[in-house]
């Protein structure tokens, strides 16, 4: 039988002052429908990031991106943004 390895996301947790997202899921190599192996799968984002960046680097499946994409479309408000980059423009320390 062929061998495939597929990325699935268990869970999304989201931080609630600067949503923040944790995503946990695991990586599984089956064969056939046999599993084989499997690992854990994590990262986080941050409302800073290059959002199209960032998913196409983690390698997720249409399916998963789905999920993740939703989520920031729904949290990440220009607001939400701006404030979190205002946060972290303050927490620089001066050269």
């Amino acid at each position: 039988m062929a061998l495939t390895k597929e990325i699935k996301i268990s869970s999304i947790k989201v931080e609630q002052t600067w949503k923040h997202l944790d995503v946990d899921g695991s990586t599984i190599v089956k064969d056939g429908d046999e599993v084989i192996a499997q690992k854990p799968y994590q990262f986080a984002i941050s409302p800073n990031v290059n959002l199209g960046e960032f998913v196409a680097y983690q390698n997720l499946p249409d399916t998963e991106k789905v999920k993740v994409m939703e989520l920031v479309n729904t949290l990440w408000t220009d607001e939400v943004k701006d404030n979190y980059t205002k946060s972290l423009a303050s927490q620089k320390t001066p050269e």
